[in-house]
């Protein structure tokens, strides 16, 4: 299940790099979180939490892949709104590590906690 989500999510983003339509990444960005949410879902209620919380890291680790692989992308507007989230993704990350990550996914989320550590004056 989670190298399904993985594949979707990769698509997406793929994808919407090359369109660079606001619209389209935003449409696909929704559909994917609703794919991801939908297959924690039934995992959740088939009594699988493993499954869900492997589905849930992954689209964690891929937000935070993503950011840190743009982060001369993010508008001025939006960095400041991000800072939070990263925040709270890299205390979640310090308690549980991504065991399944391999040393260029890891170098992009350590980019994106040290470009939104930079913005939060940290």
């Amino acid at each position: 299940m989670l190298a399904v989500v993985s594949l979707v999510v990769g698509i997406v983003i793929g994808g919407s790099l090359v369109t660079h339509s606001v619209r389209n990444e935003a449409t696909g960005l929704i559909g994917v979180q609703a794919f991801t949410a939908v297959c924690a879902l039934e995992s959740l209620r088939a009594g699988d939490t493993n499954d869900a919380i492997n589905i849930l890291e992954g689209d964690l680790d891929v937000s935070l892949m993503t950011l840190g692989a743009n982060t001369s992308g993010i508008p001025p507007s939006l960095r400041q709104s991000l800072v939070m989230p990263v925040q709270h993704a890299r205390n979640y990350r310090a308690k549980y590590p991504s065991t399944h990550l391999g040393a260029g996914s890891s170098e992009q989320i350590g980019q994106a906690f040290t470009f939104f550590d930079e913005k939060s004056g940290h």
